[in-house]
């Protein structure tokens, strides 16, 4: 079994890039590149309305765009797949209430943290994320698989980084905010790695136990959502944003529902070199031109709430896009992840529909969008400044997209609106 590992992606809290971890282990163009200038992209500041945005926060005609809810029934082994729903809007209608009496609600500091206190260590600054593949957390009795092993970045907990056995590790935390709000004692547990990929049947991507290091966080991965309902609200850059969470009860159902699977990802199917995605929770997104009926629905799509935007592959789109403009040129987009890796893109127009029935579900009109475009325009130097490999194809990114469904409307917010950020917006000259 190949395994994918997470893409504990872009946190992207009141206008700060916060870089957890990268994606695993790069790309491919569709209809929607544009040709290669001559002249190097600059850094620009972006206003609010070109930023690429959270679609679910645009949901203004229906009003369940204050919030996210991800709720999944409970799984206590591994499993080939899992199935999910995203509900849109809190406390807008009758599926989707939070009940403040039997919820445990924490609201997000300034740089839009909750805290987690958890083997001697309080306030460790932390976050509930679905595009996180599992539990990760600082601990240095734990010891971390190998390199060689196929669960690099995960714990190996049976005592060597080899991984002989489940030996299954049974911890507890708490989780508060910095408004005096604590939880009663969070239980988890996190096996070995490396014996679970070996053990499991080869198309199992369900792995409730599965756990990692991160140094100086705590990450709330994908295992946590497992029995819970999961809320994350919205706000337009983050101030008042709260999470919440309470245990599972039945399937909701309605136009403002959408089921999510956690079934290995569209890299199971590669025909060359297939690896599963383990604990990554997709669903499909239609998108089509503006103000118009030519649309395109993409599965495989990683549902995020540790992120802001919708970013597509441009190798999966079929459309063409309207591309923002801006300073003379075509915007582009650059996120760099914590292990040196990132992606990069033009910033594009979509209608985007959710929920429900095609085009008869949530929608969001008009909004900015990131397609992944290894072609696109020059990459710039501080994009690739760290180090890593370019993240633009399926392969790397493990996804065809990822929906970031986090807590502001923005991805950046009013910091690139302000300021030109490195690494960040850039304007493309088109000759």
């Amino acid at each position: 079994m190949k395994i994918v590992r997470s893409c504990m992606l872009i946190l992207v809290l009141f206008g700060v890039w916060i870089l957890p971890v990268g994606c695993g282990s790069g790309g491919s163009s569709g209809s929607t590149s544009v040709s290669t200038p001559t002249t190097v992209p600059t850094g620009t500041t972006v206003p609010l309305t070109q930023q690429v945005q959270n679609p679910v926060a645009l949901f203004s005609s229906t009003g369940d765009n204050n919030g996210v809810i991800i709720e999944f029934p409970l799984v206590t082994s591994p499993t080939a797949s899992w199935t999910g729903y995203m509900v849109f809007g809190i406390n807008t209608l009758s599926n989707n209430v939070l009940n403040n009496s039997t919820a445990n609600t924490f609201y997000l500091d300034s740089s839009g943290y909750i805290y987690t206190n958890f083997n001697g260590s309080p306030s460790i600054p932390s976050f509930i994320d679905s595009g996180s593949n599992g539990y990760f957390f600082p601990d240095t009795a734990i010891y971390q698989c190998s390199a060689t092993s196929n669960a690099y970045g995960f714990y190996c907990t049976s005592g060597s980084s080899s991984g002989t056995a489940p030996d299954s590790q049974s911890l507890t935390a708490t989780i508060s905010d910095n408004k005096g709000d604590t939880s009663p004692t969070v239980d988890f547990s996190v096996d070995d790695a490396v014996y679970m990929f070996n053990t499991s049947p080869p198309n199992d991507a369900v792995f409730p136990t599965l756990g990692g290091p991160i140094p100086s966080f705590f990450d709330w991965g994908l295992p946590f959502f497992y029995g819970r309902n999961v809320y994350t609200s919205i706000t337009s850059n983050g101030d008042g944003s709260y999470l919440a969470f309470l245990s599972y009860t039945v399937a909701p159902s309605g136009a403002n529902v959408q089921p999510i699977y956690v079934n290995g990802g569209p890299t199971a199917t590669l025909s060359s070199n297939p690896s599963i995605y383990a604990n990554g929770a997709f669903t499909s997104v239609t998108v089509c031109v503006p103000g118009t009926s030519t649309c395109q629905t993409i599965d495989g799509v990683l549902v995020d709430t540790g992120s802001s935007g919708l970013r597509l592959l441009s190798s999966v789109l079929t459309l063409s896009l309207p591309a923002q403009q801006i300073g003379g040129g075509t915007l582009g987009e650059c996120v760099q992840f914590a292990d040196g890796s990132y992606i990069w893109g033009s910033v594009r127009t979509a209608d985007v529909y959710l929920g429900g029935p095609t085009l008869t579900g949530e929608v969001a009109h008009s909004v900015p969008i990131h397609v992944l475009d290894s072609t696109f325009s020059t990459l710039p130097s501080d994009c690739s400044s760290s180090g890593g490999p370019e993240e633009n194809d399926l392969p790397s990114l493990g996804a065809n997209g990822i929906l970031g469904v986090g807590s502001t409307q923005y991805d950046c917010g009013p910091a690139c609106a302000s300021s030109v950020i490195s690494a960040t917006y850039y304007t493309c000259p088109s000759s």
